[in-house]
């Protein structure tokens, strides 16, 4: 009996759409990584932020898991419904390849609980250092994955982006259709799932870092988004 056959036994005993799952994508995948630089090593006042480095790249052989699974989510990635990029309840677990292509500097400027992330660069900015706690954004617009595993911290059961089983050669078998994504098109219990721009992750990531260093302060509003 074939692995993908063997998989098919189980389709009666949980509710796989529901459980944590993993998604693989082989890529390339779009990446980006935002890091602030400041002038001095501790973190003690907003106007020490300077300047911000940027990185692009492409990601190959990416795996993401998500342990808060409504179903919703499941059919997100199924259906290439993210949005802009990997939303939260989206981690990731491994990458075969990471290849960054492309760095970039601007000043940082904080006037007025405003702050400009594309600002001219100052005669002092080969001289900041990073300040840590990065932003790491993977595009996933338009993606859809090279399969799913379902239940993947129990039966691990790998299908294809339409629900077929993948068998022991890595092609979908046919035959066994084990979830039928299709059908959950008119739920509208799973199209609720949260989706993350460009400008809402960096919107986010601000306002921890001044959370966490500055909670005396009011959080400040970007005014140039990086990327």
């Amino acid at each position: 009996m074939s692995s993908a056959k063997k998989q098919s036994t189980l389709k009666k005993t949980k509710d796989y759409l529901r459980l944590p799952f993993e998604v693989y994508y082989s890529g390339p995948l779009h990446y980006i990584n935002i890091e602030l630089m400041t002038s001095e090593h501790k973190l003690t006042a907003p106007e020490l932020i300077r300047g911000v480095h940027i990185e692009e790249g492409r990601s190959y052989g990416a795996i993401f898991y998500c342990a808060n699974n409504s179903g919703a989510e499941l059919n997100c990635c199924a259906s290439g419904l993210h949005g802009e990029l990997r939303p939260k309840w989206l981690r990731l677990v491994s990458e075969d390849d990471l290849n960054i292509n492309q760095g970039d500097d601007y000043g940082v400027t904080v006037e007025s609980n405003c702050i400009d992330l594309q600002a001219e660069q100052d005669e002092e900015a080969d001289y900041l250092e990073p300040y840590g706690g990065s932003l790491d954004m993977y595009v996933l617009e338009d993606e859809t994955p090279d399969h799913l595993i379902l239940d993947a911290d129990g039966d691990r059961i790998t299908v294809n982006s339409d629900g077929y089983l993948i068998d022991e050669n890595g092609d979908a078998d046919e035959q066994n259709l084990f979830v039928d994504f299709g059908s959950l098109a008119d739920d509208e219990a799973m199209q609720e799932f949260g989706t993350l721009s460009r400008e809402e992750a960096q919107d986010q990531w601000i306002a921890e870092l001044w959370l966490k260093n500055f909670p005396k302060l009011p959080v400040v509003k970007i005014t140039k988004y990086a990327v």
